[in-house]
Parts: C-alpha cells; structure tokens; sequence
C-alpha cells in the first residue's frame, strides 16, 4: 500500500510539475514571448515527446519565429488532432514558393474542419496566388550573374555604366527616369498624369523637342508605368509596370513596336528571375557589352535596392528538373548561376 501510495503521489506531482509548466508557457505564448515559451514547450516535450498538443505549440513558437524547417517538421508530428496545423503549414509554404505543397495544405485544412472557419475567401485568394506562382515557376530563366550591389534607390543609375553606342539613363527632377537613344534624338519617360504614371516620347527637332506624345494604351496598360528603356533597334521596349495580373508590385514588361501596323504589341511579363513579388524598378540590356543590369527591391531594406548585373544569354534556357528548393533558389535570386 505505501508502494502504491508512494507512486500516487509522484504522479500526481509530476502532472502538477506539468500543468506549471503548461501555464506558464501558455501565459508566455500570449504576451508574445515566443522563444521563452518554446524553451518551456521543448521541456515538457522532453516528458511527452509524441504529445500531440506541446508538438503543435512549440511548432506555432517555431513559426511565429520564422523557423519555418522547424514549424514544418512539428506540424507534421502533431498528427490531425489540431487541424489548424494545416492552415499554418499553407502559409509556411507560401512563404516558401512551395506552392504545389501549400494548395495541398490549404485543401487539406478546409476539408478536415467540422463547419467553416470564415476564412474562405481568404483561404481562396492564397490558392489564386500559389497557382498564379506555379505558373511562373515552370518559365524560369536560366541568368549568369556577375555580380549583386545593394545601394540606396536614388543610386541605381550609378551602378549602371552602358556603352554609349546603347543611348543613356538620367534622372529628371520632373520626370523621374528617361531614356535617351544613341543618336539624341528619341527620348522615352514617365510622368505622373492626375492618379496615373504613363509613359511619354518626344523626338528632337532641329535644336528643341516635339511636344510630349503618350505611348498608346497598348503600352501604358495599367495606372502605373515607369523607367523605360529601348534597345538598340529601336524596336524592343522594356519598362516597369503594376499590374493585378503581375508577381506583385512592379514587375518588368516588354512590348515591340510593329513598323508594319505602326502599333505597339500587347506588354508581355518577362517572368523569373527578374519579377517577383517586391518591386523590380528597372531593366537595362546593354548588347554591346553583353551585360544587363535588374533594380529590384527584393531582400531589401526599406529605400535600398539590389542592383544585379548579369551576362546576357545568347539565347533562353529554362531551368528544367531542379528539386523545388533549388528552382525558387535561382528565381529569387537568393542562388546564383556563374
């Protein structure tokens, strides 16, 4: 009896001991103290390693600390038993680019809750926007890069030097970015017209220049163009443009001038890995030096921005059969082909 006695008690301490811990990192949790709570939850794990509800807690700490690896790997030891794992998992891989991974938990989390949560429409848009990235993700260019620099945005075009056979980038007070061709007497830039950004053209005429001209809605097809850029044959234009149908924030587009319907065609995205969903400000392909040059606030502070130079291909090449870390690897730009 005093066995049995002694046993009682210790158990009953040691779900006492428990339920302190419990408390405490739940209050912990709630004031937002995510790596203290997670030391308690990894504590009682110790005790309790296949517990389904601390599993799923110290992954919640793990996420809510951007450990995504670790919010992954104890989600998926939490079993089905917190069905909001799945939600949270969605969203890790969003974040991600896992996109095929995150329709499926997305998918996965609406069909196992017992009576809808409100968050369809939401749930929904994350779906649009995953399959939106697979799309992209299929297209990615295969890019050498030569170098990246990190500079404030108002120095973009100092990390920039174009041979003069290719026309030349200035800064306007008024205007923002222009683009002047080769033979001064073409110029191409953006001005702020009410609520939109559209894009202008001006040829030179003796010693003034006509009177500004409005690119063709083919061109100017959203509220916000910016940062043009013509090549060499005067035919291929290149600009940065805010569209719903984008990656997000600007994206870099391309439109040719047809000499035949005197027309420009409709702006093709150029996809990954110069857009992604931060903002891309400018492209610029130098043919003469074989160089490009790509403005994106991607992994930027605020008001900087990368500058990537890179060997312009002789002809596109796709990445094709790459592991899913790998691929998002080159087109965000966070892994580089030399």
């Amino acid at each position: 009896m005093r066995k049995i006695y002694l046993f009682i008690s210790f158990l009953l301490c040691a779900l006492s001991l428990m339920a302190q811990k419990n408390l405490s990192a739940d209050k912990l949790f709630q004031m937002g103290e995510y790596a203290l709570a997670q030391e308690k939850y990894a504590k009682v794990l110790e005790s309790y390693p296949t517990s389904s509800l601390y599993l799923y807690k110290y992954a919640r700490c793990a996420d809510l600390l951007g450990d995504y690896p670790t919010a992954l790997a104890y989600y998926a030891q939490a079993g089905d038993r917190y069905v909001d794992k799945y939600f949270y998992m969605a969203e890790i891989y969003l974040q991600l680019w896992h996109a095929d991974e995150a329709i499926e938990a997305y998918q996965t989390y609406q069909s196992l809750l017992e009576e809808p949560a409100g968050n369809e429409q939401y749930i929904q848009q994350q779906i649009l926007w995953a399959e939106k990235l697979q799309r992209y993700l299929r297209r990615v260019e295969r890019l050498s890069v030569i170098d990246s620099v990190l500079v404030p945005i108002d120095e973009i075009l100092q990390q920039c030097v174009l041979s003069s056979e290719v026309g030349r980038l200035q800064t306007d007070s008024l205007r923002g970015m222009e683009y002047i061709n080769q033979r001064e007497d073409y110029k191409l830039w953006s001005q702020t017209v009410g609520d939109t950004t559209k894009l202008f053209t001006s040829h030179r005429l003796l010693e003034d220049w006509s009177e500004p001209e409005q690119l063709p809605a083919t061109v100017n097809f959203t509220s916000e163009q910016s940062a043009p850029y013509l090549l060499a044959d005067g035919v291929t234009l290149y600009f940065a443009a805010k569209d719903t149908n984008g990656l997000g924030g600007l994206d870099i587009y391309v439109s040719r001038y047809n000499s035949v319907t005197e027309q420009y065609t409709s702006p093709d995205n150029i996809g990954m890995p110069y857009n992604s969903p931060a903002n891309e400000y400018m492209l610029m392909l130098d043919e003469v030096q074989e160089v490009g040059y790509l403005a994106t606030d991607r992994f930027a502070p605020e008001g900087y921005v990368h500058v990537y130079s890179f060997a312009l291909p002789k002809h596109k090449q796709y990445w094709r059969g790459l592991p899913t870390d790998s691929l998002v690897g080159y087109a965000q730009l966070r892994t580089f082909q030399r």
